[in-house]
């Protein structure tokens, strides 16, 4: 269902007598249904939608039998224009680098899935599927539901238990690479509030569906580009843009994306260089990991020049040393760490709710898998998979839990001047007077990499403690969730 209009919007090349010639031609031929509902004031524009002789002429289908549909009513016409109209703002008021690649109506938006508790087979039908591609190719998923006001509030509960069940059974997972926002366009805000609240009870304050809900359903063409959105995720407290809104529902998955491909990086990083002359990173092991004369690194040698590892070690151990008796330098350090982690608080704080969040829906989700299999309502072979699919997902959240919770000491006190006077004498004291080990297991605990460049020029990086330990001491160092970088310089000849 297309309007005089909306035609005239998504065909801008083509002149209007041209396209209102094209169309009248088209309902000549039994091709295209035409009519023109009231209007209390003014003249509606012909609204036009293909015949069952037209669509079988598109689709290649056979002829049709049983006569022509009849001419929808009034209401279906409004609703079918207003889903249209819908189209036409993501089609012409988006962004250049953001394009609208899949619309769907009712019919095709249609996803069966089966409910837990009854195995009844039972299925969501929005108005619209929408999916929208960004400058970088990542897609932004949505279900749309258009109220023109007419709905009521028993079939707008019922809306909000269908939507909850699906997303509580995880049914989109068969179809999308994330849970699609669900864009509920209504007349005016207080609908829009009343339907997010529906959906927070039915479906939960954690629930990995997103809900957006506007007032705009009679200023459709400004659906795309106004900040009228409502998110469940906040409660509805500050309205934002239809593309923010859905760069939200999307972000979970991004955020899942970047510690999965982290986790993969942190498991293919290749081992450490020894070598002046290969370009990597290198984490000094037992004894730097240099190669002493004579000695070649793995399989075959390196062409590169050998660093002799006694005199390297002398010479980043004094270093250290000097670095350390550089105190304005160390405190402001110390100050630079406590204002960063001060400022990352907030986002911490943010990220360790949500990781809660999907450990509570993650949890769920197993306990209802381990009941159907239980109760023999699903065969081992169907949720067998799924299972360890989410045991991994959980082992994962937890240990991302652990980690932030590292990350956030009960009490955090800067080195006091005794602590740092302390480090001081114990670093010099094992330079002085310890062992081998000894001296290998201090660079282990202080040294965080070590950039090579030539013999002349060796740039050695420091990791010292910034919080001071409950009992008043320094502890061996490097264990402090809080550190400072400082980079030092020195040279082998």
């Amino acid at each position: 269902m297309l309007t005089q209009t909306q035609l005239a919007s998504i065909n801008p090349e083509t002149p209007a007598g041209t396209l209102r010639y094209r169309c009248a031609r088209l309902t000549r031929e039994g091709l295209a249904g035409r009519s023109r509902p009231y209007r209390e004031r003014g003249s509606a524009p012909h609204h036009f939608w293909p015949t069952r002789k037209g669509e079988a002429i598109v689709t290649g289908g056979p002829p049709p039998r049983g006569g022509e549909r009849r001419e929808p009513n009034r209401l279906f016409l409004a609703h079918a224009a207003g889903l249209s109209e819908v189209y036409v703002a993501l089609k012409t008021t988006l962004p250049a680098e953001v394009k609208l690649t899949r619309f769907e109506r009712e019919a095709d938006a249609r996803e069966p899935f089966t409910a837990w508790a009854s195995r009844e087979k039972r299925a969501i039908a929005p108005d619209a599927f929408i999916e929208i591609t960004e400058a970088d190719g990542g897609a932004l998923l949505a279900f749309v539901e258009l109220d023109m006001g007419s709905m009521s509030h028993r079939r707008l509960k019922t809306k909000a238990t269908g939507y909850a069940e699906y997303v509580k059974v995880e049914a989109w997972r068969e179809r999308h690479p994330f849970c699609p926002a669900l864009l509920f366009l209504t007349t005016v805000e207080k609908r829009a509030r009343s339907f997010l609240a529906a959906m927070e009870k039915e479906a939960g304050r954690d629930s990995l569906l997103l809900t957006c809900a506007c007032d705009l359903a009679r200023r459709l063409p400004d659906c795309a580009s106004e900040d009228r959105w409502l998110l469940s995720v906040n409660g509805g407290r500050q309205a934002v843009d239809l593309l923010t809104a859905l760069r939200e529902a999307r972000r979970p998955f991004d955020e899942e994306q970047e510690r999965a491909k982290a986790e993969r990086d942190r498991k293919e990083t290749p081992s450490a260089s020894t070598c002046a002359r290969t370009p990597r990173r290198f984490a000094p092991t037992c004894d730097l990991g240099l190669a002493r004369t004579g000695e070649s690194s793995g399989s075959k040698a390196c062409e590169g020049d050998r660093l002799p590892a006694d005199e390297l070690e002398e010479a980043i151990l004094a270093q250290l040393l000097a670095v350390l008796e550089r105190e304005p330098m160390v405190r402001e350090a110390i100050s630079e760490a406590f204002a960063e982690l001060d400022a990352e608080q907030p986002q911490r704080a943010a990220e360790l709710e949500r990781i809660n969040a999907e450990l509570r829906n993650t949890g769920e989700s197993l306990d209802r898998y381990f009941r159907a299999f239980e109760e023999s309502t699903m065969p081992e072979s169907a949720c067998g998979p799924r299972i360890k699919e989410l045991s991994e997902r959980l082992r994962g959240l937890q240990a991302r839990q652990e980690e932030l919770a590292a990350e956030e000491p009960a009490e955090r006190d800067p080195l006091s001047d005794e602590d740092l006077a302390l480090l001081q004498a114990e670093v010099r004291e094992v330079i002085e007077s310890g062992d081998p080990p000894t001296r290998k297991a201090l660079l282990q605990s202080l040294v965080d990499e070590i950039r090579v460049v030539s013999r002349a020029e060796i740039y050695p990086s420091f990791s010292l403690p910034a919080v001071r330990p409950p009992s008043g001491s320094v502890p061996p160092v490097g264990f402090e969730p809080t550190t400072i970088g400082l980079e030092g310089r020195c040279s082998v000849h």
